[in-house]
């Protein structure tokens, strides 16, 4: 089995990453199945993982024991898997990392194959849809999922930047794909990208601190304008979202209101009613929430099963909604190990600083969106991460750390 992985995960990796540049045909899921199909076989061959594995895999031992707990059904149902339980997709490799092959440094060119065939497509898509008076969704069914997408393509373009001498040919794919993510509106990957880019610097002129509080002016801003807020979404609830609506002159203006008066206080909401364990894998949409007062340990109550992306559009919100304190620990637990991995290996500095900036852009998108768990946002920096995770392996012939 080993020869084999050896020839065919870097080729499904490479298949997949190329496909992610749509999410109408949905072949970037080759790489995610694969590593569904392999990697049971962590459990009877490894008795010492990875850290980020390690952390992963405790993360779906929680969520799956409180789906199966709130909605076993949701296991057979393919719109599950789409919407309310894409995360359970999406961080499949991080599992299947220790069987991984160790892979040369060349697959560097065959990323940087995927960097120009994307730039230069998703430019004359997002070119012809502005002409046209369309959205701006590329090949992509969302607004969001194109422009998260282009948070992936501009750190790629940068980093090549960084590390190249001849800049004249990545410089205009920059430019191409500054226009496509600026066509786009969506103002959560622009933040993102941008503070993505910012952490690059701040790591590399050694200002980690600035990053610690740009998180925490956030984190301090949102609560402010939840608290503020909270005793309205508890008076109208369910209608928060047509008051909204109703408030806004325009839809960018609405999709804001929105968050601020009904997404983020619901996620909220749940929380403050269960934080140890939350209200359900799957709740966060499962509207009207049915629960009782003064129990920190509870479910939702409502029996009705709703799968779409009516999630908190705020990541760490959403978590702590659905799956409380334990949950949200073992997620930032997660990201935490991905994040010492990048930094403490450097056989790859292009895709190095590459993931650091799509980490980046990640963690603070998904401040006004449900970024880390969207195939579209977190597909590519998965895979990006695992060819990374190869690279290394090479260098030092096991994971850097373990746990």
């Amino acid at each position: 089995m080993k020869k084999f992985l050896k020839f065919s995960t870097p080729l499904v990796a490479l298949i997949s990453l190329f496909f992610t540049i749509t999410n109408i045909i949905p072949l970037s899921t080759l790489y995610f199945l694969w590593a569904a199909i392999f990697t049971p076989f962590i459990l009877v061959k490894f008795r010492r993982l990875p850290k980020v594995t390690f952390w992963t895999l405790q993360y779906y031992i929680v969520t799956l024991t409180s789906l199966l707990i709130y909605d076993p059904s949701a296991l057979t149902n393919f719109s599950f898997y789409r919407y309310d339980g894409n995360i359970i997709v999406t961080f499949l490799p991080l599992l299947f990392l220790p069987l991984v092959p160790c892979v040369n440094g060349s697959i560097e060119r065959k990323i940087k194959i995927f960097i120009v065939f994307s730039a230069i497509i998703s430019f004359f898509v997002a070119m012809y849809q502005y002409l046209n008076n369309d959205h701006i969704t590329g090949l992509f069914i969302s607004v969001n999922a194109f422009g998260g997408f282009l948070m992936t393509i501009i750190a790629l373009n940068v980093s090549w930047l960084i590390h190249t001498k001849h800049r004249s040919k990545v410089l205009v794919l920059l430019i191409f794909c500054l226009i496509s993510i600026w066509l786009t509106m969506s103002r959560g990957s622009l933040l993102g990208i941008l503070l993505g880019l910012i952490s690059l610097w701040a790591i590399r002129s050694n200002l980690k601190s600035f990053i610690a509080i740009s998180l925490l002016s956030i984190v301090i801003v949102q609560s402010l304008i939840i608290g503020l807020n909270y005793h309205n979404y508890l008076k109208y609830k369910e209608d928060s979202y047509s008051i909204a609506v109703q408030s806004a002159e325009s839809g960018k203006e609405a999709n804001i209101l929105i968050r601020v008066y009904e997404n983020w206080p619901r996620g909220f909401y749940l929380f403050s009613h269960s934080p140890i364990f939350g209200t359900g894998f799957g709740s966060a949409n499962d509207v009207p929430h049915i629960l009782s007062e003064g129990n920190f340990f509870q479910l939702n109550s409502n029996h009705e099963r709703i799968y779409n992306s009516a999630h908190a559009h705020h990541t760490y919100l959403h978590i702590l909604g659905e799956q409380g304190l334990i949950g949200f620990v073992i997620f930032i637990s997660i990201l935490i190990s991905i994040y010492r991995y990048i930094i403490n290996n450097n056989a790859s500095p292009f895709l190095k600083d590459t993931l650091l900036i799509i980490f980046f852009s990640l963690i603070f998108a998904s401040f006004t969106e449900h970024r880390l768990p969207s195939p579209s946002n977190a597909f590519p920096f998965i895979i990006i991460f695992s060819i990374y995770f190869m690279i290394n392996k090479c260098k030092h012939n096991h994971p850097h750390s373990e746990a």
